[in-house]
């Protein structure tokens, strides 16, 4: 097997917290033991409730953060471990999207300045002839006019504004893109574009995206592979063919239940989810979706469950 172009192994993140005068503080397990792996020209969608921890992990990813524990490879380089000057030398082939493409761009800045700023930043050797001929070329390809170049983000729809910051994002070239709920803003006839304009992307430059969502009818549009997670942690993973078809761990399969469908032959029994995540300053023992799940056995309360492979998937439930 061919060496991943992003590889992930025990991925942790924890944050030491204050809870209140006179009280220790807390370790909040934000990310606790995150793996998986990403080909070129692949989407990986991490899926799961508010909270579960996958901002954190796109922050992991974009080296925003370095990781408690684990390793995170890129190109086969542990980033996490890595020093300074290689983190820069590879973080211009990590690029993000994020969800809100208004607050994401300068409202001071042209469009050209905002796309030639990757350019100046991390190709300083190129003359300006030639960094404009690729802000023209990359603004033609998201579908940007010519004219759109000397204009403002104010002066534009929020799917063009999320087509100039795919644009940017894509002005270095990237080897993996991370978009953090690029389409939530969205109107739906919009995302449609958007989404669309992703697997182009994919299609013609190889790139590889991790999708972070919520909206599991997206995911099911774009994704080849899925990483469900709770609590910090992944409950299962696999194809989303085979993941959507049969999910085996029950939050996967109460999460897809509540996908909405149009046509009544698509529609699936939902399958309620009572109750909250627990308090991550207050994890429970065991399986943290224990208290939430209708098969929870005694089992449940005493071990963690580990990732295992059942049926062409990895769950991390012990009744799977």
């Amino acid at each position: 097997m061919t060496a991943a172009l992003l590889q992930a192994d025990d991925l942790a993140r924890h944050y030491a917290v204050r809870r209140g005068w006179m009280r220790a503080r807390a370790t909040v397990r934000a990310l606790d033991g995150v793996s998986f792996r990403l080909d070129k020209g692949r989407t990986l969608a991490v899926v799961g409730e508010s909270g579960c921890g996958k901002s954190t992990l796109a922050r992991q990813l974009v080296m925003v953060e370095r990781p408690t524990r684990g390793t995170l490879a890129i190109d086969g380089t542990d980033v996490g471990r890595a020093d300074a000057a290689t983190r820069a030398a590879i973080r211009p082939r990590v690029q993000m999207v994020f969800q809100n493409p208004h607050a994401s761009l300068n409202p001071r800045w042209t469009i050209r300045a905002t796309l030639a700023e990757p350019l100046k930043l991390n190709e300083p050797a190129l003359d300006a002839a030639r960094r404009e001929d690729r802000i023209a070329a990359m603004a033609a390809r998201v579908g940007l006019a010519p004219e759109h170049l000397s204009r403002y983000p104010h002066m534009f729809s929020g799917g063009q504004r999320q087509r100039i910051a795919i644009a940017r994002a894509m002005m270095t070239s990237p080897r993996v893109i991370v978009a953090d709920e690029p389409t939530s803003a969205l109107d739906v006839s919009i995302q449609a574009q958007v989404l669309n304009l992703f697997m182009d992307l994919q299609d013609e430059f190889g790139t590889a995206f991790v999708f972070v969502s919520h909206n599991l009818a997206v995911v099911e549009h774009v994704a080849h592979d899925v990483l469900v997670m709770y609590f910090g942690r992944v409950v299962e993973s696999g194809p989303k063919a085979r993941l959507f078809a049969q999910p085996l761990h029950p939050y996967t399969q109460a999460l897809i239940s509540a996908t909405p469908a149009l046509r009544a032959a698509d529609r699936r029994v939902r399958i309620p989810i009572a109750g909250e995540p627990p308090s991550p300053l207050d994890p429970p023992a065991g399986c943290a979706f224990r208290m939430r799940c209708p098969r929870a056995v005694a089992r449940c309360g005493d071990e963690v469950p580990a990732l295992r492979a059942v049926d062409g998937l990895q769950v991390a439930c012990h009744l799977a």
